[in-house]
C-alpha cells in the first residue's frame, strides 16, 4: 500500500511540474495581448511599451543566477515563492496605472518566473530515479510553454473583444470616456477601458494557489522500490541528499567558488554556448519572422502574424522530441557526452535550412524549411537544461542552471 501511494505521489507531482510551464508561460502572452491596450489607453509610446516588455527578462536576468543557486536546497519551497511572487506582480499589474509601476511589476514577474523554470528543472531531478527520464519531464514542461502564451493571448484577446464592443456602441457607458477631437486644445483622442486589467487578475488568482502547493509541498518524493528504469540509477536516500544539498543559504565565499568552478568546465561552456546560438535564433524569428514575411514575401500583416502563430506547434514538437530522445535511447548520468553531441548535430543541420528559407521567394518553401528548422534547433533545449546538470558537482546544479538563463537571456534574447 505505501509503494502505491508512494508511486501516486510521485507521478502527481510529475504531472503538475509538466504542466506547470503552460501557467507560466501565460504571464507573457497575457501582456503582449494587453499592449494595444496600453497604448490606448495610457497613450504610451513605442518605447515606453518596449521598456514594459524588456523589464520581464531584466527581472529575469537579475534572478537567475542567485536565486538557482540559493533555492536548489529547497526547490518546492522557493518555486512556491516564485508563483506567488509572479501572481502577485500579474495582479498589482492589472491595478497600476503608471509606466514606472508597470515596468516594476512586469520585473518582479519576470523574476517568478525564472525562478520557477530553474528550480522546476532542479526538482524534476532530484524525484527521479533513472536520469534518463529527467529530460522526458523537462521536455513536457517546456513543450507546453508556447501553448500557455497562445491561451494568454487568447485570455486577454477576449477580454479585449468586450472592450472594443462596448467602444463601438455608446461613448456614455461608465468605464469609458472618449475625448473629442473636436474640442479646441483638446488632447488626443484616447480610449479608456478596464476590461483589459481582467486577464491579469484572472490569471493572479489562478496562479496564486500553484504557489500554496508547491510551498507546502515535500522536497523530496520517494520513489517505489520496485520501480523499473532505463540507464544509470542515481538515487540518493533522503539523509544523504540532505546531506549534498544542505538546509542554509550558503555563504557567499561558496558562490564565488561556484561560479570560477563553472566558467572553467569547458563542457558547461559548450552546453552554454549552444543554448546562446539556439536562444539567439529564436528570438530572432520571433521577433522579425512577421515583418519578413510581410515585406519580403507579400503577405498582410495579418496573415503574417498568423503564419508565424503556426509555427508553435513544431516548437513543441521538437522540444518534446528533445526530452524524449534522451529517455529512449537511455542516457543517464554518464552519457551527458552524447547530449552534447545531439545538441551540437541539431544545431549544425538547422543552421543551412534557415539560411536557405530566407534565400527563397516562395511562401510554401519558406514555411517547410522554418518548420524543419525549428523542430531540429528546439530538440536541444531539453537535453542542454539535463546536461549542463550533469557536467557539474551536484552542489552547484542549481547555479549552473541559474547560470545558463543567465546568459542565454542577456547574450541571445536580449541582443
Amino acid at each position: 500500500m505505501n509503494l502505491i501511494c508512494a508511486d501516486v505521489s510521485f507521478k502527481l507531482m510529475m504531472q503538475i511540474m509538466a504542466i506547470m510551464g503552460m501557467w507560466v508561460a501565460m504571464i507573457g502572452g497575457v501582456t503582449t495581448g494587453a499592449l494595444t491596450a496600453l497604448e490606448t489607453n495610457f497613450d504610451f509610446s513605442t518605447f515606453e511599451l518596449g521598456w514594459i516588455v524588456v523589464s520581464f527578462d531584466v527581472g529575469a536576468v537579475i534572478a537567475a543566477t542567485p536565486c538557482g543557486y540559493l533555492g536548489a536546497h529547497n526547490p518546492p519551497r522557493w518555486i512556491g515563492a516564485g508563483f506567488l511572487l509572479g501572481a502577485a506582480a500579474v495582479f498589482l499589474f492589472g491595478c497600476v496605472s503608471n509606466l514606472v509601476l508597470f515596468t516594476i511589476t512586469q520585473a518582479f514577474a519576470g523574476a517568478g518566473a525564472t525562478i520557477i523554470w530553474i528550480l522546476g528543472c532542479i526538482h524534476i531531478d532530484n524525484n527521479v530515479q533513472c536520469k534518463a527520464v529527467a529530460s522526458d519531464y523537462t521536455g513536457w514542461l517546456m513543450c507546453l510553454a508556447p501553448f500557455g502564451v497562445i491561451a494568454g493571448l487568447m485570455l486577454a484577446g477576449g477580454f479585449l473583444g468586450e472592450c472594443s464592443a462596448s467602444s463601438e456602441g455608446t461613448n456614455d457607458c461608465t468605464n469609458m470616456s472618449l475625448v473629442p477631437s473636436s474640442a479646441p486644445d483638446a488632447a488626443p483622442e484616447v480610449l479608456s477601458c478596464d476590461q483589459w486589467r481582467w486577464p491579469f487578475w484572472i490569471l493572479g488568482c489562478c496562479l496564486a494557489p500553484w504557489g500554496l502547493w508547491f510551498f507546502f509541498s515535500k522536497r523530496h518524493y520517494p520513489t517505489p522500490k520496485n520501480a523499473t528504469c532505463c540507464g544509470t540509477i542515481e538515487y540518493l536516500p533522503e539523509g544523504e541528499w540532505n546531506h549534498v544539498h544542505g538546509d542554509g543559504l550558503k555563504s557567499f565565499a561558496d558562490f564565488c567558488q561556484g561560479v570560477k568552478c563553472l566558467c572553467s568546465n569547458p563542457r558547461f561552456i559548450l552546453i552554454n554556448l549552444g543554448s546562446i546560438i539556439h536562444m539567439f535564433q529564436a528570438t530572432g524569428l520571433i521577433a522579425f519572422g512577421p515583418r519578413y514575411i510581410e515585406k519580403q514575401l507579400c503577405v498582410k500583416r495579418s496573415m503574417a502574424s498568423l503564419l508565424t502563430g503556426t509555427l508553435i506547434p513544431m516548437i513543441s514538437f521538437g522540444t518534446y522530441m528533445g526530452g524524449y530522445i534522451p529517455k529512449r535511447m537511455g542516457w543517464g548520468v554518464g552519457h551527458s557526452r552524447k547530449s552534447m553531441l545531439m545538441m551540437a548535430t541539431t544545431i549544425l543541420i538547422a543552421a543551412p535550412f534557415f539560411v536557405v528559407a530566407f534565400a527563397v521567394d516562395n511562401l510554401g518553401l519558406f514555411l517547410v524549411l522554418v518548420c524543419l528548422a525549428l523542430t531540429l534547433m528546439f530538440v536541444m533545449m531539453a537535453p542542454a537544461v539535463t546536461s549542463v546538470q550533469r557536467v557539474v558537482p551536484v552542489e552547484y546544479r542549481g547555479l549552473a542552471v541559474g547560470m545558463q538563463s543567465f546568459l542565454s537571456r542577456v547574450l541571445g534574447a536580449i541582443p
